[in-house]
């Protein structure tokens, strides 16, 4: 269960859920907007927390 396993983490900045309900393994290389989807945000995420 995400959710339970989620809460195993004292650090955890965020659990979120991919907007896209046809996203799959496979998106990661085939998908045409994972940038959007899925790199952008992480990038995001990571440029706010490199300075910490």
């Amino acid at each position: 269960d995400v959710s339970w396993l989620a809460d195993q983490f004292p650090n955890l900045i965020g659990n979120f859920l991919v907007p896209s309900e046809s996203f799959s393994h496979l998106s990661f290389l085939w998908s045409t907007d994972v940038d959007k989807v899925l790199y952008d945000p992480i990038i995001t995420l990571l440029d706010r927390y490199k300075q910490q």
